[in-house]
């Protein structure tokens, strides 16, 4: 057979180097485009029941073997999956295993015919009861907690049916992940039981949290470091807006609403007041209270130290003498030329034994150009409550 340069094309018959270029560029982009939307089919395919997608056996529907366009294809996929079928590709196993996540808001569970219905309940309990004991449970415990309600692993349950099988889909569709632990003082490793890929994408934590305490007829906020971490996705969208100190927002003053602005001012000049001949830190504190008054304080020191009162404590003490019991904001005035001044770690537990409800807390200095805003919770994540005394 002649080589290619044996032939020989007359003048009227050639192409330019650019015609055969662009040429070749058009058959790429066709090739490439056809491998998409062969790869999307095939996805949503084998996503019909939820199963974690091998990367092997997508390449070899989708891609015909061809493992070397999988990256490119892939991105390009997971465009046309968000904007079109509401739906993106999560990584299970870097590069081996992936699955479909629903991007779409999660429908009630009367919108769910009977056998999702039972499916998900089952879930949730699972979901719940792991979220509730701070993200990883032994899979022992995991079965006793579920036979106190009656579900039995080896038997067959009238509502639920084959507790086992259904049990063992959830681990199939990446709604729980199974590691092995070694715990000090057992012999044997532990299989710890926690949220798989799925859930973490398709499950909100804050209607977890939320169902759980419905039964338990507690409020959300009791649950503290639950609490935080439900929420913490909205935080981190508040964050993105107004950017970050340390993980918290810092916002203009001017951008503030007016009881936020009153707050603040109220902090400033009664920091004027503050008694600091030791250390010459004044600190100015105001309270808003549930029946919106406002309270304030400044610091007042001792020469032996130990007697010497926060601002924060001041604007407490004042606030509970004249009978009120609960706080919903706390603004905290002083000057430091690069930080923010938070309160202290015992005005921290001392705000917190008077607010139940996580409460904003607004940092500033004397001038206010800028306000960081954080929270109670935040700040102090594990407070000691006065309802673990009620036990």
């Amino acid at each position: 057979m002649p080589r290619p340069s044996q032939f020989r094309v007359s003048s009227s018959q050639s192409l330019s180097n650019s015609q055969i270029q662009a040429s070749q560029s058009s058959d790429s982009v066709v090739d490439i485009t056809s491998y998409v939307n062969a790869v999307v089919k095939a996805l949503l395919n084998l996503s019909c029941t939820k199963t974690i997608i091998k990367r092997a056996d997508l390449v070899n529907i989708a891609l015909k073997g061809n493992g070397r366009l999988i990256g490119r294809v892939l991105q390009d996929a997971n465009i046309e999956l968000k904007e079109i079928y509401g739906y993106e590709l999560i990584e299970v196993e870097k590069s081996k295993t992936m699955i479909l996540c629903s991007t779409l808001a999660a429908g009630s569970m009367d919108e769910l015919n009977d056998a999702n219905r039972r499916r998900y309940t089952f879930l949730y309990l699972i979901l719940g009861y792991i979220f509730m004991k701070n993200g990883s449970v032994p899979e022992t415990i995991v079965w006793e907690f579920l036979e106190t309600l009656g579900i039995e692993e080896q038997q067959e349950h009238n509502y639920f049916g084959d507790v086992r099988k259904l049990y063992d889909s959830l681990f199939k569709q990446a709604y729980l992940t199974r590691t092995k632990q070694a715990l000090e003082g057992l012999n044997d490793d532990v299989m710890l039981i926690s949220w798989g890929v799925r859930s973490k994408h398709e499950v909100s934590k804050k209607d977890i949290l939320a169902g759980f305490c419905k039964v338990m007829n507690r409020d959300p906020v009791d649950f503290k470091a639950q609490y935080i971490e439900a929420n913490e996705k909205d935080d981190k969208m508040n964050n993105n807006i107004n950017g970050t100190v340390d993980g918290r927002n810092t916002v203009e003053y001017s951008s503030l609403d007016a009881s936020v602005k009153e707050l603040i001012e109220a902090a400033i000049k009664v920091r004027n007041n503050a008694y600091c001949p030791y250390s010459n830190f004044a600190v100015g504190a105001a309270l808003r209270t549930v029946g919106g008054d406002i309270v304030t304080g400044c610091n007042v020191e001792n020469g032996t130290f130990g007697p010497s009162v926060c601002a924060e404590r001041t604007a407490v003490c004042k606030a509970v003498s004249e009978g009120h019991r609960e706080f919903t904001a706390v603004a905290v005035v002083a000057f430091q030329e690069t930080e923010f001044t938070a309160p202290c770690g015992t005005c921290r537990q001392t705000l917190s034994e008077f607010s139940r409800k996580d409460i904003p807390i607004y940092l500033v200095k004397p001038s206010p150009v800028r306000v960081m805003v954080t929270s109670l919770f935040q700040l102090l994540p594990h407070a000691f409550s006065p309802s673990f005394l009620n036990k």
